[in-house]
C-alpha cells in the first residue's frame, strides 16, 4: 500500500512539474517575443531621433548663418585699404578738411579712421562732433563738443 501511495504522489508531482515547466516555457517565449518587439521599436525610435537631430542641426546651422549675417549688418564698419586711399588722396596734400560726425561709437571710430587716412595723405584735418540730442530713460541731455585731431 505504501508503494502505491508513493507512486501516486510521484505521478502527481510529475504532473505539477510539467504544468509549471509549461508556465516557464510560456514565460520564456513571452519574454523573447516582447524583447524582439522592444528591440524593433527601439531601433525605429533611434532612427527617428537621429532624423530629428539632423533636422535640428540643420536649423541650428541656418540660424547661425542668419545670425552672422545680422551681426555683419550691425557691426561697426571699417575703412578698408587705408594705405591705397591715402596714396590716391596724396595729390590733394595741403588741403584743409573738416570731419563732422554724430557722437556714436561707430561714427566716431569711422571718423578717426578717415582722419588717419587724410593725415597720411598730407591733408590738414579738423574733426568735430555734431550736436545731437541723446535721450535715455534716466535723463535727457544735449551734448555738443568740438575737438581737433
Amino acid at each position: 500500500m505504501e508503494k502505491e501511495a508513493l507512486q501516486s504522489a510521484l505521478s502527481s508531482f510529475e504532473r505539477w512539474q510539467i504544468f509549471f515547466a509549461l508556465f516557464v516555457a510560456i514565460g520564456v517565449a513571452g519574454e523573447f517575443a516582447l524583447g524582439w518587439v522592444h528591440f524593433n521599436k527601439s531601433k525605429r525610435l533611434r532612427a527617428i531621433e537621429q532624423s530629428e537631430a539632423r533636422d535640428q542641426e540643420e536649423k541650428i546651422q541656418l540660424l547661425r548663418k542668419e545670425n552672422l549675417t545680422l551681426l555683419v549688418g550691425v557691426s561697426d564698419r571699417m575703412f578698408k585699404d587705408q594705405d591705397a586711399a591715402a596714396e590716391r588722396l596724396h595729390k590733394y596734400a595741403g588741403t584743409k578738411t573738416v570731419i563732422t560726425y554724430v557722437d556714436i561709437k561707430e561714427t566716431a571710430s569711422l571718423a578717426r579712421q578717415i582722419a588717419y587716412v587724410l593725415k597720411r595723405a598730407g591733408l590738414g584735418t579738423t574733426s568735430s562732433l555734431f550736436c545731437a540730442k541723446r535721450r535715455s530713460s534716466f535723463q535727457r541731455r544735449r551734448k555738443c563738443i568740438r575737438t581737433k585731431c
